[in-house]
């Protein structure tokens, strides 16, 4: 009975800490915080989420020094890559993948995650959390082309491939039915996550000023 009234203390203290911090909001094309201007210095820290894994890739002490880092520097917006698929075993990827099958999301790296938003809310930081990639560095829309075809991905100096043959592969995400049905999928789970440490649902959270739904998505020609 202790161990869970500790628990639970630690719960709510961590959901009143993130609270404490004032969401984002618009009003008439400008950002508000408190009723005033918001303004931002922001850094791409995409790999935020993987090195706040306790498993392969993780090194929070390391991620605890380049937070401390970045906000010593006033950087106070960090966007973080919240989203890699496929197997492990393909090119070019990060490593382990937070969806390496369709629907199938890895715990460690979603409280890898949790962790970092929790740390962030310390620091006064927002993110904006990106959700697919146009390219191949984390699979992104043309592994959902790939599991939705059947087919493999002509990465680029593979096989004879070259950029446009990778291009225009990524590209058929924006018109296959298929893979836009398994991205909803994927939406539709992290954004109703709730934070393993702070209990506090990602689609509440103040701290996610922002959900970028993909990285330099591009609009060639299928």
């Amino acid at each position: 009975m202790k161990q869970i009234f500790i628990g639970f203390l630690f719960s709510f203290s961590s959901i009143m800490l993130m609270a404490q911090l004032p969401p984002i909001q618009v009003k008439d094309g400008q950002f508000i915080r408190n009723g005033k201007p918001y303004y931002f210095v922001g850094a791409n820290l995409w790999y935020g989420m993987n090195l706040a894994s306790i498993k392969m890739g993780g090194d929070r002490a390391r991620l605890l020094r380049e937070l401390d880092s970045l906000q010593a520097l006033g950087i106070n917006n960090l966007r973080i890559m919240a989203a890699s698929e496929g197997p492990d075993t393909e090119p070019y990827r990060i490593r382990p993948a937070l969806q390496p099958r369709p629907g199938e999301l890895e715990e460690d790296l979603l409280q890898g995650l949790d962790f970092l938003l929790v740390e962030m809310s310390k620091r006064e930081m927002y993110a904006v959390l990106c959700l697919n990639n146009f390219f191949q560095w984390s699979g992104g829309m043309s592994q959902y082309v790939s599991w939705a075809t059947g087919e493999p991905i002509p990465y680029p100096d593979v096989n004879g491939k070259d950029w446009d043959d990778f291009q225009h592969y990524s590209a058929r995400f924006f018109a296959n039915k298929k893979a836009q049905r398994l991205f909803r999928q994927f939406l539709f789970q992290i954004i109703n996550r709730q934070n393993s440490l702070s209990g506090m649902p990602y689609k509440d959270d103040p701290v996610i000023m922002s959900w970028q739904l993909a990285n330099e998505p591009r609009g060639l020609s299928t």
